[in-house]
């Protein structure tokens, strides 16, 4: 009919001429016709010369007599009309290895099979030809050659019968697993017999099998007594995961019937989620520009690249067909424009989030870019970033180690059995100081409490890190502090780990508290907790390998505290490193810049906010504008607001900055967070902040 077609007949017979003498000369008036320099005219020359070569090439005497025995190729075609196979032998001619035929066949399509996507057409090939040769290739193991190379991971040994194959696809594989082959690619080029006969095929469709060749057979040998066979059942039959086994009772073999799930069919489940029936799509996607288009290039199985919209969809054509109006990718729905936004409106209506949004998804539609729209579109949802979860907390971020006792310490107050305790740690030498407070926690009282604790040890801190309990922000301790010449550091607002030193040495108080109080006798709380400190400051640490009591007299003893202290500082950074390594494997890091957009989830009313990053004070700590306030934040309450171009999202795996003097941050000590501010703006204290309301 044309020169195309022309070509891959005449491409047949140059495969086979090697084994036709004279087909060459047969051939001539063919020839002729496929030169660029000639009209192509069908005339009774080009008629007898193409009949004579099918003549010629059909001859049972040039075909090879079918030998168990040899090594058996079956390959495989399909053209938009018809299928086309040729059953071989590997055999060695002139030291080659070569393929001589030793059967052909080939169908036409019915009009349904002709809407079948490529890559289906190409499994058609495949299916049909081994079921036409099942004679020949029953019990033997034979190579199955295909220029489809999508069809090497369904008909594979590897085969993935859940993926995005078609349901056809998925059940003509289970039913080839009763034979044994190995599928392999070929080249286009080195398809030439199989592709003229999908390109010429029979008008008639005949449903029986290749007859297998008269002649003396060699028995085969005796079946095993386990027959293993794969079976496949009508998705509307069974909808659930089986396994049975049953024994035939007639002599001593075993049918082991293993059913292990529905595969590749359209799930009903999906038309009941979708708030659309199966004849809206196929309107609206008829109907829509782009997808019209699409359904056209399908049906015609090509797809035109030149248009930038529709190319789009050239990683999948492979695996588009069409089912009654509808396009599907695999067993996925393909939703035109129109629809796409009333369908993600319909799944978020109940808000469960862009994972188990895109896990639907991904189980019974599709369009190009849909996981994109799904995560701009939960990212834009004012519920959703309102009542998100708290964000995974940073990476751990260690205080820099205190170089002399009393350079740092950590201050709070906890509560026991209805009493208050003032409770004082100090970063170098470990060493805690406990005060009964009754119920007098005054900013007066606290101040007299430290100023003895001052008096009596080694002086005055470099810095006093607390909470943002009322005594501790008040302005006559604020202006006390100021005096004495202590940097006050406040941690943020309802962070009880930022100051992770002193929130750890209230642990191990009211755990000894409790477990005195367990011999029956009621305890003396000024006694029990100065036996607590006692007892503390004689036991070893475990991070420091000294004793407290040991560390904190070294002030007056310049001469050894190098030594000692170098030894301390380095079994300190050892234990840190340890904790550090098993804790940031968990924790991803997220830095934030000035004017970034980010959400900050309030630890106290247990919602999210949108803010802004007006300041960053350190590492892990920043001034945020929230509902027009500026409020002190960690950086474990702040992430991404993805809804808004945040240029810190991109520096989001930049390494941890190192830690100096001036710049403190998220600190780990003795196994506890902490997260301070940095005062950058004030050398002797951080601004502080009102108690919380």
């Amino acid at each position: 009919k044309d020169q195309s077609r022309l070509r891959s007949f005449l491409g047949s017979m140059s495969y086979i001429g090697r084994h036709v003498p004279g087909l060459r000369e047969v051939r001539a008036p063919l020839d002729a016709l496929v030169s660029p320099e000639t009209k192509f005219i069908w005339g009774p020359d080009q008629d007898k010369a193409f009949n004579l070569c099918k003549s010629l090439a059909g001859n049972s005497a040039r075909l090879l007599h079918f030998d168990p025995k040899k090594p058996i190729v079956l390959t495989t075609d399909a053209s938009p009309h018809g299928l086309g196979a040729c059953l071989s032998h590997k055999v060695t001619i002139d030291g080659k290895m070569r393929l001589q035929p030793v059967a052909y066949a080939s169908c036409s399509l019915k009009p349904s099979e002709q809407s079948y996507a490529q890559v289906d057409r190409e499994g058609l090939a495949v299916f049909w030809a081994v079921k036409h040769f099942k004679s020949y290739l029953w019990c033997y193991p034979f190579e199955l050659h295909t220029d489809c190379s999508a069809l090497l991971k369904i008909f594979g040994p590897k085969n993935d019968l859940g993926g995005c194959a078609s349901g056809r696809l998925n059940r003509w594989a289970v039913s080839l697993m009763e034979y044994s082959f190995v599928i392999k690619h070929i080249k286009g080029t080195s398809n030439s017999v199989a592709d003229s006969l999908s390109r010429l095929p029979v008008s008639v469709n005949s449903d029986q099998g290749a007859a297998y060749p008269a002649g003396d057979v060699t028995a085969l040998t005796a079946l095993p007594e386990i027959k293993k066979i794969g079976v496949y059942l009508q998705e509307d039959h069974l909808m659930a995961e089986i396994k049975c086994l049953a024994v035939n009772p007639v002599g001593n073999c075993q049918e082991e019937i293993s059913i292990f799930k529905v595969i590749g069919y359209m799930p009903n489940e999906a038309w009941d989620i979708l708030p659309l029936s199966l004849e809206d799509v196929a309107t609206k996607t008829r109907e829509d520009k782009l997808y019209g288009r699409l359904l056209k290039s399908v049906e015609a199985g090509v797809l035109d690249n030149s248009e930038k919209e529709l190319s789009r969809f050239s990683g999948v054509f492979d695996d588009l067909y069409i089912e009654d109006g509808v396009v599907y990718f695999g067993s996925r729905v393909v939703i035109p424009t129109c629809q796409q936004a009333r369908l993600l409106e319909e799944l978020h209506y109940s808000h469960i989030g862009a994972v188990r949004m895109k896990y639907t998804v991904r189980r019974y539609f599709w369009w190009p870019g849909i996981t994109s729209d799904i995560d701009k579109l939960s990212n834009n949802c004012t519920g959703c970033r309102k009542f998100r979860k708290r964000p995974s907390p940073n990476p751990l971020c260690p205080w820099p180690f205190s170089r002399r006792p009393m350079e740092r310490v950590h201050v709070d107050f906890f509560e026991y059995s209805g009493r208050m305790v003032l409770l004082m740690i100090d970063s170098f030498s470990k060493k805690i100081w406990l005060q009964y407070m009754h119920q007098d926690t005054t900013t007066e009282k606290t101040l007299a409490i430290l100023w003895g604790w001052f008096c009596q040890e080694n002086g005055f801190p470099s810095t006093l890190v607390s909470d943002n309990g009322p005594q501790l922000v008040s302005k006559d301790f604020e202006d006390k502090m100021k005096k004495w010449g202590i940097k006050h550091l406040v941690i943020p607002p309802y962070h009880a780990a930022s100051n992770g030193l002193a929130e750890r040495a209230v642990g191990i108080c009211k755990d000894r508290l409790k477990k005195m109080g367990t011999s029956g006798k009621p305890i003396q709380m000024h006694n029990a907790l100065k036996y607590i400190c006692r007892v503390q400051g004689l036991t070893p640490n475990t991070s420091t390998g000294r004793c407290p009591y040991e560390l904190i007299k070294l002030g007056p003893l310049p001469s050894l505290f190098p030594k000692l202290s170098t030894s301390t500082r380095q079994r300190q950074k050892a234990e840190q490193n340890s904790v550090m390594q098993a804790q940031n494997k968990i924790r991803p890091k997220r830095n934030f810049n000035e004017d970034d957009s980010v959400i900050v989830y309030d630890s106290f009313k247990k919602i999210s906010f949108s803010g802004v990053v007006k300041e960053v004070l350190g590492n892990n700590n920043y001034l945020v504008e929230v509902n027009g306030l500026i409020k002190h934040i960690s950086g474990d309450c702040m992430s991404y607001n993805k809804s808004t171009n945040c240029k810190s999202e991109e520096d989001g795996n930049l390494a941890v900055q190192n830690l100096s003097d001036g710049n403190l941050d998220t600190v780990l000590e003795d196994d506890a967070i902490s997260i301070i501010s940095d005062s950058t703006v004030d050398s002797n204290i951080l601004v502080a902040h009102p108690p919380p309301t």
